[in-house]
């Protein structure tokens, strides 16, 4: 491989300039990639603090290097995810999980049996974990790590070199990656709780005492015959559940989908 510190440069001046986690991610692949590295494909996961979706899956793969994000929600696969290898490594409190392929890892784990079944010989799996998420710290919501993951088709797996080389960028790639979805969680809770336009304006900075715009508006209101009376006789943990029945065909969602680890 040639030298890591170009790569790391990289790293560093696309987190300042604000590039999405995608593209960190997607850029990253490629310059390792071209460094010598001989990765298959890199899997990313991040909690966000969102009304409806519990955390981002993003991917790159050496043959698809476009590939898109996938949202999961809070209906995601929690047996899945509990048997995988990220959740393993944040039960264990460890930060790295590598494997090289075997009859005996597909035992260990499903989800390389299915990797390895794919042509993959080697799994190498990291946590970076943040501090300050809680209610004094600078963190926004569960967000408190990001999972990454790289595979590779060499024979043998991974080897020593190019674990080091991985474990030495992973704390520069996940602080970049903690800054754009940080970003992006800040967008969204102005958007949902201030609404689109209001919302956007106060994240570009208009958030001055006494400011104000003209602007044409259409309120309205909606209301449930008879609301009183049912929800008083209702029991008081189906109340939310029935006003989201009601308020999902007036509010449309999207769907979100589930997330590979």
């Amino acid at each position: 491989m040639t030298g890591l510190e170009p790569i790391r440069g990289w790293i560093i001046d696309a987190g300042l300039a604000g590039l999405d986690e995608q593209g960190l991610l997607s850029g990253v692949g490629a310059r390792l990639a071209a460094a010598g590295l001989p990765l298959a494909g890199i899997t990313l996961v991040s909690d966000t603090l969102h009304p409806i979706l519990e955390g981002h899956a993003f991917l790159w793969r050496h043959d698809e290097p476009d590939m898109a994000p996938i949202a999961y929600g809070r209906d995601y696969d929690v047996a899945g995810w509990e048997a995988s290898p990220f959740s393993h490594l944040d039960r264990s409190g460890n930060r790295v999980l590598l494997r090289r392929l075997t009859p005996a890892t597909d035992t260990e784990f499903n989800y390389l049996a299915g990797l390895r079944a794919e042509g993959h010989t080697g799994y190498l799996a990291v946590i970076e974990r943040f501090g300050g998420t809680g209610l004094d710290g600078i963190g926004v919501g569960g967000m408190d790590c990001v999972y990454i993951s790289w595979t590779t088709r060499a024979d043998g797996g991974f080897d020593d070199r190019h674990v080091a080389a991985i474990l030495s960028l992973t704390p520069s790639l996940a602080l970049a990656i903690r800054s754009a979805s940080l970003a992006g969680i800040g967008h969204t809770i102005a958007r949902t709780y201030l609404g689109r336009d209001a919302g956007a304006q106060v994240m570009a900075g208009r958030i001055m005492r006494g400011v104000a715009d003209r602007m044409d508006a259409v309120l309205w209101f909606s209301d449930l015959r008879d609301w009183t009376r049912i929800s008083g006789a209702m029991p008081p943990d189906q109340v939310i559940p029935f006003l989201n029945d009601h308020v999902e065909p007036v509010v449309p969602r999207s769907t979100p989908r589930a997330a590979t680890c």
